[in-house]
Protein backbone atom coordinates (compact mmCIF):
# COMPACT_ATOMS: atom_id res chain seq x y z
CA UNK A 1 0.00 0.00 0.00
CA UNK A 2 1.43 3.54 -0.66
CA UNK A 3 2.82 5.25 1.88
CA UNK A 4 0.54 7.40 4.44
CA UNK A 5 1.53 11.22 4.09
CA UNK A 6 0.29 13.94 7.00
CA UNK A 7 -1.49 16.61 5.45
CA UNK A 8 -0.09 20.25 6.54
CA UNK A 9 -2.19 21.71 9.49
CA UNK A 10 -3.31 25.14 9.41
CA UNK A 11 -1.83 27.28 11.75
CA UNK A 12 -1.08 30.84 12.38
CA UNK A 13 1.33 31.92 9.81
CA UNK A 14 3.17 34.75 12.55
CA UNK A 15 4.04 31.71 15.01
CA UNK A 16 7.45 31.03 16.34
CA UNK A 17 9.27 28.65 14.72
CA UNK A 18 12.82 27.25 14.92
CA UNK A 19 15.20 26.80 12.28
CA UNK A 20 15.74 23.02 12.37
CA UNK A 21 13.18 20.36 13.01
CA UNK A 22 13.23 16.66 12.39
CA UNK A 23 15.94 14.89 11.02
CA UNK A 24 18.73 16.60 9.16
CA UNK A 25 20.76 14.77 6.38
CA UNK A 26 24.32 16.91 5.90
CA UNK A 27 23.11 19.74 8.12
CA UNK A 28 19.78 20.49 6.07
CA UNK A 29 16.37 19.86 7.36
CA UNK A 30 13.51 18.92 5.55
CA UNK A 31 12.51 22.90 4.65
CA UNK A 32 16.47 23.18 3.43
CA UNK A 33 16.30 20.51 1.61
CA UNK A 34 12.80 21.35 -0.10
CA UNK A 35 13.90 24.41 -0.99
CA UNK A 36 17.45 22.87 -2.69
CA UNK A 37 15.12 20.67 -4.45
CA UNK A 38 13.03 23.35 -6.30
CA UNK A 39 16.30 25.51 -6.60
CA UNK A 40 17.51 22.76 -9.21
CA UNK A 41 14.16 23.25 -10.80
CA UNK A 42 14.84 26.83 -11.04
CA UNK A 43 12.14 27.46 -8.73
CA UNK A 44 12.94 29.98 -5.38
CA UNK A 45 10.63 28.65 -2.42
CA UNK A 46 9.13 32.07 -0.83
CA UNK A 47 7.91 31.95 3.11
CA UNK A 48 5.20 34.41 3.74
CA UNK A 49 6.40 36.64 6.00
CA UNK A 50 10.07 36.04 6.33
CA UNK A 51 12.70 37.53 4.57
CA UNK A 52 14.59 35.75 2.28
CA UNK A 53 17.17 36.95 -0.90
CA UNK A 54 15.03 37.18 -4.16
CA UNK A 55 17.18 35.31 -6.30
CA UNK A 56 17.01 37.17 -9.67
CA UNK A 57 17.75 33.52 -11.44
CA UNK A 58 14.64 31.99 -10.94
CA UNK A 59 12.59 31.06 -13.36
CA UNK A 60 9.29 30.72 -10.88
CA UNK A 61 8.37 31.55 -7.58
CA UNK A 62 6.75 29.89 -5.16
CA UNK A 63 4.44 31.27 -3.03
CA UNK A 64 3.88 29.21 0.21
CA UNK A 65 2.57 29.76 4.04
CA UNK A 66 6.00 29.06 6.49
CA UNK A 67 6.77 25.23 6.76
CA UNK A 68 5.31 24.59 3.62
CA UNK A 69 6.87 21.39 1.95
CA UNK A 70 4.87 21.20 -1.71
CA UNK A 71 5.22 18.15 -4.07
CA UNK A 72 3.63 18.34 -7.69
CA UNK A 73 4.17 17.98 -11.34
CA UNK A 74 5.73 21.02 -11.90
CA UNK A 75 5.66 20.91 -16.07
CA UNK A 76 1.81 20.08 -16.00
CA UNK A 77 1.47 23.67 -13.82
CA UNK A 78 4.27 25.77 -16.06
CA UNK A 79 2.17 24.20 -19.50
CA UNK A 80 -1.58 25.51 -18.19
CA UNK A 81 0.46 29.11 -17.02
CA UNK A 82 1.54 29.79 -20.45
CA UNK A 83 -1.31 28.29 -21.99
CA UNK A 84 -3.32 30.57 -19.95
CA UNK A 85 -1.20 33.55 -20.32
CA UNK A 86 -0.79 33.65 -16.39
CA UNK A 87 1.02 35.92 -14.35
CA UNK A 88 -0.34 34.13 -11.41
CA UNK A 89 -1.20 30.66 -10.74
CA UNK A 90 -3.60 30.07 -7.73
CA UNK A 91 -2.79 26.39 -7.13
CA UNK A 92 -4.84 24.14 -5.14
CA UNK A 93 -2.99 20.67 -4.37
CA UNK A 94 -5.29 17.84 -3.74
CA UNK A 95 -4.60 14.35 -2.47
CA UNK A 96 -6.94 11.92 -2.62
CA UNK A 97 -5.10 10.27 0.72
CA UNK A 98 -3.03 7.10 0.52
CA UNK A 99 -5.63 5.28 3.02
CA UNK A 100 -8.41 5.07 1.05
CA UNK A 101 -8.35 0.97 1.40
CA UNK A 102 -7.59 -1.15 4.01
CA UNK A 103 -8.28 -4.63 5.29
CA UNK A 104 -9.70 -5.34 8.70
CA UNK A 105 -9.73 -8.74 10.21
CA UNK A 106 -12.24 -10.06 12.46
CA UNK A 107 -11.16 -12.97 14.85
CA UNK A 108 -13.21 -15.05 16.47
CA UNK A 109 -13.36 -14.26 20.98
CA UNK A 110 -11.21 -11.35 22.22
CA UNK A 111 -8.36 -13.15 23.93
CA UNK A 112 -5.02 -12.26 22.56
CA UNK A 113 -3.07 -14.84 21.00
CA UNK A 114 -0.05 -16.62 22.61
CA UNK A 115 1.26 -19.04 20.99
CA UNK A 116 5.48 -17.88 19.62
CA UNK A 117 4.28 -18.48 16.59
CA UNK A 118 1.84 -15.80 15.54
CA UNK A 119 0.93 -17.31 12.37
CA UNK A 120 -0.57 -20.04 13.38
CA UNK A 121 -2.04 -18.94 16.40
CA UNK A 122 -4.21 -16.39 14.58
CA UNK A 123 -5.07 -18.14 11.62
CA UNK A 124 -7.57 -20.50 12.69
CA UNK A 125 -9.22 -17.72 14.94
CA UNK A 126 -9.65 -15.52 11.68
CA UNK A 127 -14.02 -15.15 11.61
CA UNK A 128 -13.63 -12.66 8.43
CA UNK A 129 -11.21 -10.24 6.58
CA UNK A 130 -13.87 -6.74 6.02
CA UNK A 131 -12.80 -4.46 3.25
CA UNK A 132 -12.77 -0.92 4.33
CA UNK A 133 -12.85 1.36 1.43
CA UNK A 134 -13.11 5.58 2.06
CA UNK A 135 -14.74 7.85 -0.31
CA UNK A 136 -12.29 9.69 -2.11
CA UNK A 137 -12.49 13.57 -0.87
CA UNK A 138 -8.72 14.19 -1.58
CA UNK A 139 -7.47 16.80 1.31
CA UNK A 140 -6.17 20.05 -0.51
CA UNK A 141 -4.32 23.18 0.28
CA UNK A 142 -3.50 26.24 -1.57
CA UNK A 143 0.09 27.77 -2.75
CA UNK A 144 0.71 30.57 -5.68
CA UNK A 145 3.07 30.40 -8.51
CA UNK A 146 4.55 33.24 -9.79
CA UNK A 147 7.24 34.94 -12.37
CA UNK A 148 6.75 38.06 -11.24
CA UNK A 149 9.84 38.98 -8.65
CA UNK A 150 8.00 42.03 -7.38
CA UNK A 151 5.04 39.64 -6.20
CA UNK A 152 8.02 37.23 -4.50
CA UNK A 153 9.09 40.61 -2.39
CA UNK A 154 4.78 41.55 -1.87
CA UNK A 155 5.05 38.09 -0.34
CA UNK A 156 8.16 38.28 1.99
CA UNK A 157 7.04 41.59 3.50
CA UNK A 158 3.94 41.10 4.20
CA UNK A 159 3.34 38.77 7.94
CA UNK A 160 -0.63 37.47 6.60
CA UNK A 161 -0.59 35.59 3.92
CA UNK A 162 -4.57 36.90 2.99
CA UNK A 163 -3.26 40.46 2.95
CA UNK A 164 -0.33 39.72 1.23
CA UNK A 165 -2.74 37.54 -1.62
CA UNK A 166 -4.64 40.77 -1.98
CA UNK A 167 -2.19 42.92 -2.89
CA UNK A 168 -1.00 40.55 -5.35
CA UNK A 169 -4.47 40.75 -6.48
CA UNK A 170 -5.09 43.86 -6.56
CA UNK A 171 -2.12 44.71 -8.97
CA UNK A 172 -3.21 42.54 -11.82
CA UNK A 173 -6.56 42.33 -14.33
CA UNK A 174 -8.50 39.45 -13.44
CA UNK A 175 -7.88 37.84 -16.53
CA UNK A 176 -3.71 37.13 -15.53
CA UNK A 177 -4.82 34.95 -12.23
CA UNK A 178 -6.10 31.78 -13.17
CA UNK A 179 -6.79 29.41 -10.35
CA UNK A 180 -6.45 25.84 -10.88
CA UNK A 181 -6.54 22.39 -9.55
CA UNK A 182 -3.75 19.73 -9.47
CA UNK A 183 -2.81 16.78 -7.57
CA UNK A 184 -0.35 16.69 -5.32
CA UNK A 185 1.02 17.24 -1.71
CA UNK A 186 1.81 20.04 0.96
CA UNK A 187 3.17 19.07 4.23
CA UNK A 188 4.20 20.51 6.94
CA UNK A 189 7.88 20.77 7.97
CA UNK A 190 6.83 21.83 11.89
CA UNK A 191 6.08 17.89 12.42
CA UNK A 192 9.13 15.60 12.71
CA UNK A 193 7.57 12.94 11.60
CA UNK A 194 6.01 14.35 8.25
CA UNK A 195 9.22 16.00 7.88
CA UNK A 196 10.51 11.95 7.78
CA UNK A 197 8.00 11.15 5.50
CA UNK A 198 9.12 13.74 3.30
CA UNK A 199 12.40 13.12 3.37
CA UNK A 200 11.58 9.64 2.71
CA UNK A 201 9.99 11.00 -0.82
CA UNK A 202 12.27 12.83 -1.30
CA UNK A 203 15.33 10.23 -1.77
CA UNK A 204 12.98 8.20 -4.13
CA UNK A 205 11.99 10.89 -6.21
CA UNK A 206 15.00 13.38 -6.30
CA UNK A 207 17.74 11.27 -8.71
CA UNK A 208 20.12 14.24 -9.07
CA UNK A 209 20.40 15.92 -5.85
CA UNK A 210 24.20 17.02 -6.66
CA UNK A 211 22.81 19.72 -9.22
CA UNK A 212 22.12 22.11 -6.74
CA UNK A 213 23.91 21.05 -3.28
CA UNK A 214 27.44 21.01 -3.64
CA UNK A 215 29.77 18.90 -1.19
CA UNK A 216 27.82 15.34 -2.26
CA UNK A 217 28.74 12.49 -4.83
CA UNK A 218 27.49 9.33 -5.48
CA UNK A 219 29.63 6.78 -3.97
CA UNK A 220 27.34 4.11 -5.37
CA UNK A 221 24.69 3.86 -7.35
CA UNK A 222 21.51 5.59 -6.06
CA UNK A 223 23.88 6.44 -2.94
CA UNK A 224 24.15 9.74 -2.09
CA UNK A 225 26.56 11.12 0.72
CA UNK A 226 29.49 13.62 1.24
CA UNK A 227 32.09 13.77 -1.09
CA UNK A 228 34.39 12.26 2.12
CA UNK A 229 32.71 9.44 2.83
CA UNK A 230 33.75 5.95 2.08
CA UNK A 231 31.85 2.81 2.82
CA UNK A 232 32.82 0.10 4.52
CA UNK A 233 33.84 -3.36 3.39
CA UNK A 234 30.85 -5.14 5.50
CA UNK A 235 28.73 -2.08 4.42
CA UNK A 236 25.57 -3.11 2.11
CA UNK A 237 23.04 0.10 0.54
CA UNK A 238 21.19 -0.67 -2.14
CA UNK A 239 20.03 3.00 -3.48
CA UNK A 240 18.21 5.08 -3.48
CA UNK A 241 19.74 6.13 -0.56
CA UNK A 242 21.37 9.24 1.66
CA UNK A 243 23.71 9.04 4.23
CA UNK A 244 23.81 11.86 6.26
CA UNK A 245 27.64 13.49 7.80
CA UNK A 246 29.37 11.70 10.12
CA UNK A 247 29.52 8.30 9.00
CA UNK A 248 33.15 6.83 9.22
CA UNK A 249 34.73 4.67 6.07
CA UNK A 250 35.43 2.06 8.72
CA UNK A 251 31.84 1.74 10.16
CA UNK A 252 29.36 -0.85 8.43
CA UNK A 253 26.20 0.23 7.33
CA UNK A 254 23.16 -1.81 6.38
CA UNK A 255 20.51 0.31 3.98
CA UNK A 256 17.94 -0.51 1.63
CA UNK A 257 16.21 1.83 0.01
CA UNK A 258 14.14 4.11 -0.80
CA UNK A 259 15.75 5.42 2.54
CA UNK A 260 18.07 7.86 4.50
CA UNK A 261 20.36 8.13 7.47
CA UNK A 262 20.62 11.15 9.16
CA UNK A 263 23.52 12.81 10.17
CA UNK A 264 25.16 11.59 13.16
CA UNK A 265 25.36 13.28 16.87
CA UNK A 266 27.49 15.81 16.56
CA UNK A 267 29.70 14.53 19.54
CA UNK A 268 30.50 11.45 17.70
CA UNK A 269 32.06 12.92 14.62
CA UNK A 270 33.85 16.83 13.89
CA UNK A 271 32.14 19.01 10.57
CA UNK A 272 34.30 20.15 8.04
CA UNK A 273 33.70 23.44 9.59
CA UNK A 274 33.27 23.58 13.37
CA UNK A 275 29.93 25.63 13.21
CA UNK A 276 27.58 24.87 15.93
CA UNK A 277 24.69 22.87 15.28
CA UNK A 278 21.75 25.44 15.69
CA UNK A 279 23.69 27.83 13.74
CA UNK A 280 24.76 25.52 10.79
CA UNK A 281 23.03 26.98 8.11
CA UNK A 282 24.01 30.57 7.14
CA UNK A 283 23.08 32.57 3.93
CA UNK A 284 26.55 33.32 1.97
CA UNK A 285 25.18 36.47 0.69
CA UNK A 286 25.55 35.68 -2.87
CA UNK A 287 22.11 35.21 -4.41
CA UNK A 288 20.31 33.13 -1.85
CA UNK A 289 23.49 30.50 -1.94
CA UNK A 290 23.23 28.27 1.43
CA UNK A 291 25.97 26.80 3.36
CA UNK A 292 26.27 24.20 5.92
CA UNK A 293 29.51 23.32 7.78
CA UNK A 294 29.43 20.11 5.25
CA UNK A 295 27.72 21.48 1.96
CA UNK A 296 26.78 24.07 -0.05
CA UNK A 297 22.98 24.77 -1.74
CA UNK A 298 23.76 26.95 -4.86
CA UNK A 299 21.49 29.66 -6.29
CA UNK A 300 19.68 29.07 -9.25
CA UNK A 301 22.12 31.15 -11.24
CA UNK A 302 24.80 28.27 -10.49
CA UNK A 303 22.33 24.94 -11.30
CA UNK A 304 23.22 24.12 -14.94
CA UNK A 305 19.56 24.29 -16.71
CA UNK A 306 20.04 20.75 -17.97
CA UNK A 307 20.00 19.09 -14.76
CA UNK A 308 16.56 21.59 -13.97
CA UNK A 309 14.73 17.81 -14.75
CA UNK A 310 10.77 17.92 -14.17
CA UNK A 311 9.43 16.09 -11.23
CA UNK A 312 7.83 13.77 -13.86
CA UNK A 313 11.24 12.77 -14.86
CA UNK A 314 12.46 11.77 -11.21
CA UNK A 315 9.55 10.27 -10.27
CA UNK A 316 9.75 6.46 -10.41
CA UNK A 317 6.72 4.73 -12.09
CA UNK A 318 5.62 3.47 -8.99
CA UNK A 319 5.25 6.55 -6.99
CA UNK A 320 1.10 7.91 -6.73
CA UNK A 321 2.00 11.30 -6.17
CA UNK A 322 1.20 13.41 -8.72
CA UNK A 323 -1.46 11.20 -10.22
CA UNK A 324 -5.39 9.75 -8.54
CA UNK A 325 -5.25 6.73 -6.84
CA UNK A 326 -9.08 6.34 -8.04
CA UNK A 327 -8.86 7.18 -11.50
CA UNK A 328 -12.01 6.14 -13.79
CA UNK A 329 -11.30 3.26 -15.72
CA UNK A 330 -12.84 4.48 -18.99
CA UNK A 331 -11.52 7.98 -20.08
CA UNK A 332 -15.08 9.32 -21.04
CA UNK A 333 -15.04 12.51 -22.87
CA UNK A 334 -16.39 16.10 -21.65
CA UNK A 335 -18.82 16.66 -24.41
CA UNK A 336 -20.32 13.24 -23.37
CA UNK A 337 -20.44 13.93 -19.60
CA UNK A 338 -22.09 16.79 -19.87
CA UNK A 339 -24.38 15.38 -22.73
CA UNK A 340 -25.39 12.90 -20.72
CA UNK A 341 -26.17 14.62 -17.54
CA UNK A 342 -28.38 17.43 -19.73
CA UNK A 343 -30.59 14.41 -20.73
CA UNK A 344 -30.78 12.79 -17.39
CA UNK A 345 -32.18 16.43 -16.23
CA UNK A 346 -34.41 16.57 -18.90
CA UNK A 347 -35.80 12.55 -18.72
CA UNK A 348 -36.11 12.92 -15.14
CA UNK A 349 -37.63 16.01 -14.97
CA UNK A 350 -40.32 15.25 -17.27
CA UNK A 351 -41.20 11.72 -15.78
CA UNK A 352 -41.71 12.98 -12.67
CA UNK A 353 -44.08 15.70 -13.89
CA UNK A 354 -45.80 13.21 -16.04
CA UNK A 355 -46.60 10.18 -13.48
CA UNK A 356 -46.98 12.44 -10.21
CA UNK A 357 -50.49 11.79 -10.09
CA UNK A 358 -49.44 8.08 -10.46
CA UNK A 359 -47.19 8.67 -7.78
CA UNK A 360 -49.58 10.16 -4.94
CA UNK A 361 -51.82 6.74 -5.73
CA UNK A 362 -49.19 4.32 -5.18
CA UNK A 363 -48.10 6.06 -2.00
CA UNK A 364 -51.71 5.72 -0.81
CA UNK A 365 -52.00 2.54 -2.05
CA UNK A 366 -48.70 1.31 0.21
CA UNK A 367 -49.96 3.42 3.03
CA UNK A 368 -53.12 1.26 2.91
CA UNK A 369 -51.93 -1.79 1.97
CA UNK A 370 -48.93 -1.98 5.02
CA UNK A 371 -48.88 1.36 6.55
CA UNK A 372 -45.72 3.70 6.30
CA UNK A 373 -42.97 4.02 5.41
CA UNK A 374 -44.17 4.48 2.42
CA UNK A 375 -40.48 4.83 0.51
CA UNK A 376 -37.54 2.47 0.91
CA UNK A 377 -34.03 4.36 1.25
CA UNK A 378 -31.77 1.94 1.39
CA UNK A 379 -27.44 3.66 1.09
CA UNK A 380 -26.00 2.23 -2.26
CA UNK A 381 -22.89 4.06 -3.58
CA UNK A 382 -22.68 6.72 -6.49
CA UNK A 383 -19.20 7.72 -8.09
CA UNK A 384 -16.04 7.60 -5.86
CA UNK A 385 -17.84 5.88 -3.28
CA UNK A 386 -20.03 8.71 -2.87
CA UNK A 387 -22.95 7.52 -0.39
CA UNK A 388 -26.99 8.26 -0.94
CA UNK A 389 -30.26 7.14 -0.66
CA UNK A 390 -31.59 4.89 -3.24
CA UNK A 391 -35.38 5.92 -3.45
CA UNK A 392 -37.89 3.50 -4.06
CA UNK A 393 -41.88 2.52 -3.24
CA UNK A 394 -41.81 -0.05 -0.34
CA UNK A 395 -42.76 -3.35 -1.80
CA UNK A 396 -41.88 -5.43 1.32
CA UNK A 397 -42.95 -6.49 4.89
CA UNK A 398 -41.53 -4.48 7.70
CA UNK A 399 -39.73 -7.31 9.26
CA UNK A 400 -38.04 -8.58 5.80
CA UNK A 401 -34.57 -8.59 7.36
CA UNK A 402 -35.30 -10.80 10.06
CA UNK A 403 -37.23 -12.92 7.38
CA UNK A 404 -34.17 -12.54 5.14
CA UNK A 405 -31.96 -14.65 7.50
CA UNK A 406 -34.98 -17.59 7.67
CA UNK A 407 -35.02 -17.97 4.04
CA UNK A 408 -31.66 -18.08 3.03
CA UNK A 409 -31.44 -21.71 2.26
CA UNK A 410 -33.68 -20.63 -0.79
CA UNK A 411 -31.78 -17.82 -2.33
CA UNK A 412 -31.22 -18.96 -5.90
CA UNK A 413 -28.86 -16.57 -7.17
CA UNK A 414 -24.86 -16.42 -6.53
CA UNK A 415 -22.71 -13.67 -5.17
CA UNK A 416 -24.39 -10.98 -3.07
CA UNK A 417 -27.55 -10.92 -4.43
CA UNK A 418 -30.85 -12.60 -2.92
CA UNK A 419 -33.77 -14.00 -4.84
CA UNK A 420 -36.80 -16.32 -4.24
CA UNK A 421 -39.83 -17.22 -6.18
CA UNK A 422 -43.05 -16.13 -5.03
CA UNK A 423 -41.12 -14.25 -2.28
CA UNK A 424 -43.31 -14.29 0.86
CA UNK A 425 -42.01 -10.94 2.21
CA UNK A 426 -43.39 -8.96 -0.46
CA UNK A 427 -46.58 -7.22 0.03
CA UNK A 428 -50.12 -7.17 -2.69
CA UNK A 429 -49.28 -3.64 -3.71
CA UNK A 430 -45.45 -4.33 -4.00
CA UNK A 431 -46.17 -7.36 -5.95
CA UNK A 432 -48.42 -5.41 -8.21
CA UNK A 433 -45.94 -2.57 -8.43
CA UNK A 434 -42.56 -4.96 -9.28
CA UNK A 435 -44.60 -7.00 -12.05
CA UNK A 436 -44.81 -3.28 -14.00
CA UNK A 437 -42.02 -1.33 -12.43
CA UNK A 438 -43.63 1.17 -10.70
CA UNK A 439 -41.72 0.71 -7.45
CA UNK A 440 -38.83 2.33 -8.95
CA UNK A 441 -40.44 5.51 -10.27
CA UNK A 442 -38.97 7.50 -7.32
CA UNK A 443 -35.36 6.53 -8.71
CA UNK A 444 -35.91 9.17 -11.57
CA UNK A 445 -35.43 12.11 -8.48
CA UNK A 446 -32.32 10.46 -7.70
CA UNK A 447 -31.15 11.04 -11.24
CA UNK A 448 -32.57 14.56 -11.03
CA UNK A 449 -30.29 15.40 -8.34
CA UNK A 450 -27.25 13.79 -9.36
CA UNK A 451 -26.80 10.81 -7.64
CA UNK A 452 -27.88 8.56 -10.67
CA UNK A 453 -28.40 8.61 -14.19
CA UNK A 454 -31.23 7.25 -16.93
CA UNK A 455 -28.09 4.54 -17.75
CA UNK A 456 -25.52 3.48 -15.67
CA UNK A 457 -24.41 0.17 -13.62
CA UNK A 458 -26.52 -0.75 -11.13
CA UNK A 459 -26.60 0.76 -8.14
CA UNK A 460 -25.13 -1.51 -4.97
CA UNK A 461 -24.56 -1.10 -1.45
CA UNK A 462 -20.69 -1.38 0.06
CA UNK A 463 -21.26 -4.90 1.26
CA UNK A 464 -22.01 -5.63 -2.15
CA UNK A 465 -18.71 -4.06 -3.43
CA UNK A 466 -16.87 -5.84 -0.92
CA UNK A 467 -16.44 -8.95 -3.41
CA UNK A 468 -14.17 -8.01 -6.00
CA UNK A 469 -12.12 -4.61 -5.31
CA UNK A 470 -10.97 -4.27 -9.45
CA UNK A 471 -14.87 -4.41 -10.07
CA UNK A 472 -15.44 -2.06 -7.52
CA UNK A 473 -13.72 0.14 -8.77
CA UNK A 474 -14.94 0.00 -12.49
CA UNK A 475 -18.14 0.62 -11.30
CA UNK A 476 -17.24 3.66 -9.42
CA UNK A 477 -15.81 5.23 -11.47
CA UNK A 478 -19.49 6.08 -13.42
CA UNK A 479 -22.42 7.33 -12.12
CA UNK A 480 -25.06 4.23 -11.17
CA UNK A 481 -28.46 3.96 -13.59
CA UNK A 482 -31.32 2.64 -13.25
CA UNK A 483 -31.06 0.69 -16.12
CA UNK A 484 -27.72 -0.50 -17.24
CA UNK A 485 -26.21 -3.21 -19.59
CA UNK A 486 -26.59 -6.06 -17.17
CA UNK A 487 -30.23 -5.87 -16.72
CA UNK A 488 -30.61 -5.98 -20.66
CA UNK A 489 -28.01 -8.54 -21.76
CA UNK A 490 -27.80 -11.26 -18.49
CA UNK A 491 -29.46 -14.84 -19.03
CA UNK A 492 -30.02 -16.01 -15.61
CA UNK A 493 -28.21 -18.90 -15.63
CA UNK A 494 -27.60 -20.80 -12.85
CA UNK A 495 -24.82 -20.13 -11.26
CA UNK A 496 -23.39 -17.17 -13.45
CA UNK A 497 -25.57 -13.96 -12.70
CA UNK A 498 -22.78 -12.83 -10.15
CA UNK A 499 -20.16 -12.90 -13.20
CA UNK A 500 -22.29 -11.88 -15.48
CA UNK A 501 -23.29 -8.59 -13.32
CA UNK A 502 -19.15 -7.97 -13.29
CA UNK A 503 -18.75 -8.67 -17.18
CA UNK A 504 -21.46 -5.84 -17.98
CA UNK A 505 -20.65 -3.50 -15.24
CA UNK A 506 -17.40 -3.51 -16.73
CA UNK A 507 -17.84 -3.54 -20.42
CA UNK A 508 -20.10 -0.69 -20.18
CA UNK A 509 -17.85 1.76 -18.35
CA UNK A 510 -15.05 0.60 -20.96
CA UNK A 511 -17.55 1.40 -24.20
CA UNK A 512 -19.70 3.75 -22.30
CA UNK A 513 -21.11 6.64 -25.06
CA UNK A 514 -24.24 7.78 -26.60
CA UNK A 515 -24.56 4.85 -29.27
CA UNK A 516 -24.53 2.45 -26.34
CA UNK A 517 -26.67 4.30 -23.87
CA UNK A 518 -29.51 4.82 -26.84
CA UNK A 519 -29.50 1.21 -27.39
CA UNK A 520 -30.02 0.31 -23.47
CA UNK A 521 -32.25 2.57 -23.44
CA UNK A 522 -34.18 0.67 -26.73
CA UNK A 523 -33.93 -2.89 -25.06
CA UNK A 524 -35.22 -1.17 -21.92
CA UNK A 525 -38.30 -0.38 -23.70
CA UNK A 526 -38.19 -3.86 -25.36
CA UNK A 527 -38.52 -5.82 -22.11
CA UNK A 528 -40.96 -3.52 -20.32
CA UNK A 529 -43.51 -4.09 -23.35
CA UNK A 530 -42.39 -7.75 -23.44
CA UNK A 531 -42.71 -8.62 -20.02
CA UNK A 532 -45.57 -6.78 -19.24
CA UNK A 533 -47.55 -10.27 -18.51
CA UNK A 534 -44.52 -12.37 -17.78
CA UNK A 535 -45.53 -13.61 -14.46
CA UNK A 536 -43.64 -11.60 -11.23
CA UNK A 537 -41.29 -14.52 -10.39
CA UNK A 538 -39.62 -14.72 -13.76
CA UNK A 539 -38.21 -11.02 -13.21
CA UNK A 540 -36.91 -10.20 -10.06
CA UNK A 541 -36.81 -6.58 -9.60
CA UNK A 542 -33.62 -5.26 -8.79
CA UNK A 543 -34.85 -4.69 -4.93
CA UNK A 544 -35.09 -8.24 -4.98
CA UNK A 545 -31.14 -8.95 -5.47
CA UNK A 546 -30.52 -6.40 -2.42
CA UNK A 547 -27.98 -8.51 -0.30
CA UNK A 548 -29.12 -9.19 3.11
CA UNK A 549 -26.05 -8.13 4.42
CA UNK A 550 -26.24 -5.33 3.17
CA UNK A 551 -29.71 -4.30 4.09
CA UNK A 552 -29.96 -5.30 7.59
CA UNK A 553 -29.37 -2.60 10.74
CA UNK A 554 -31.48 0.38 9.55
CA UNK A 555 -34.30 1.74 11.47
CA UNK A 556 -34.77 4.60 9.48
CA UNK A 557 -35.04 3.30 6.19
CA UNK A 558 -35.95 -0.56 7.05
CA UNK A 559 -34.26 -3.20 4.52
CA UNK A 560 -37.86 -4.55 3.83
CA UNK A 561 -37.96 -2.90 0.68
Amino acid sequence: MPQQIEPMKPRASDRETTMHRGPMIWGLDARALHEAYWRSRGVQVIECGRDALIDRDAELYMLVEPDCLAEFDLPTVTERMTWNGAAVMRLRLSSPGDDHYAERIQLAGSAPPTDANLQSSIAPRIERIQRLYRTARPDSHRLILTRSREHAEVWCRESNRRAAWMRIRRSLPYYRVVHWRCAGLLLDAASPDSAGRYLHRLVRNWTDPDSSIEGIQEIAPQVWALKECRLGPESLVIGPVWLGAGHRADSSVLLVGPDYEPDAPVAEHQPRASVNVSERVTSTGDASAVSTGYVRVRPIGEVEPGNRQSESDDRDESDDVGRSTNEPIAALSPLFLISKRLFDIAVSTAVLLAVLPLLLGLALAVVISDGRPIFYGHLRQSRGGRLFRCWKFRTMRRDADRMTRELQSLNRCDGPQFYIVDDPRVTRIGRFMRRYHLDELPQFWNVLIGDMSIVGPRPSPDSENQYCPPWRETRLSVRPGITGLWQVERTRAPGLDFQEWIRFDTEYVRNAGFLLDCRILLKTIQRLFSQRHAPEASRPSSEQLVASAGSAGDPTHPASG
